[in-house]
């Protein structure tokens, strides 16, 4: 199942590159840990969700070559009381001050970010052109406390394993930092053709595996295995896949996915893989 999901990841890699990388604006998503590694390619455009507990958080950057620094400060929009600030130090021991975004003594915008359907408050940003070396940022604000989201870099760049490591980290963004449900990921081009890829997996496996067992089985259960159930185990069977479906978006499971996919597929072609595997047959005909 693992390969399953990256056949589906490439198939959205290739529309997203292929269709929709021109027009659309994404960081990759983030969960800070408290184990978070230096920040390497500080260009690449990434998003780091992070909450502070009573004191301020530290981001370390290192860059073997100069580049552009691009940082900004963003919080949920269900949160409009978040006025979080930064301080940019240049070097390793927080010397030399670079820089410092006050979320203070600034409006924070509106921002829709379109590739997990969220919507965001924009706070200070900075950029600028910088030679190689360390840089820290400490997120602070006047109470320490809140969730709030530290994007680093500009240049949206995403690979299969990206967008693989994405569709498991978003829905979890919408449950525990946004409270919103996993469902409006569905309604963004890479949920929702994450989804679809994998239903339509799961039919070419319905067809390769029942035109597998056509081939071993007799003449006779040949001619029934078209269709081998009835108008109430089509009903059920309608049922587990709706019921498989929600299960899967609400954990975002592509096991689950796959095989409400799967359930749907004997639903519409009024067979069963596991009766046509057994010589059993239900239907009305």
């Amino acid at each position: 199942m693992k390969h399953l999901s990256l056949i589906c990841t490439l198939c959205i890699f290739f529309i997203f590159t292929s269709f929709f990388a021109t027009s659309v604006s994404a960081h990759q998503p983030i969960i800070v840990t408290k184990t978070q590694a230096p920040i390497m390619d500080p260009e690449v455009s990434r998003a780091f969700y992070d909450s502070l507990q009573n004191k301020s958080e530290t981001y370390t950057i290192t860059s073997t070559q100069p580049f552009t620094l691009y940082v900004n400060l963003l919080v949920p929009q269900s949160n409009p009381k978040g006025k979080f600030s930064a301080t940019i130090y240049e070097g390793a021991d927080k010397k030399n001050i670079l820089k410092t975004l006050d979320g203070e003594t600034i409006v924070w915008q509106g921002f829709f970010e379109p590739f997990g359907n969220d919507y965001y408050l924009k706070g200070p940003e900075y950029r600028k052109n910088v030679p190689a070396g360390t840089y820290q940022i400490e997120v602070f604000s006047q109470t320490n406390r809140g969730k709030y989201v530290l994007a680093i870099g500009e240049k949206e760049i995403f690979t299969p394993k990206d967008i693989l490591r994405s569709m498991d980290v978003i829905p979890k963004l919408k449950a525990n930092f946004f409270y919103s449900s996993p469902f409006t990921f569905l309604l963004t081009i890479f949920g929702g053709g994450y989804v679809l890829m994998l239903f339509v997996l799961s039919f070419i496996f319905g067809f390769i595996y029942r035109w597998i067992l056509k081939q071993f089985r007799s003449k006779i259960l040949r001619k029934r295995a078209n269709q081998n159930i009835g108008s109430f185990d089509r009903f059920v069977r309608l049922g587990i896949s709706v019921i498989l479906f929600f299960w899967g978006v609400m954990l975002w499971n592509p096991i689950l996915f796959f095989l409400s996919g799967f359930t749907l597929f004997e639903t519409i072609f009024s067979w069963c893989g596991f009766y046509a595997l057994i010589g059993k047959n239900t239907c009305d005909l």
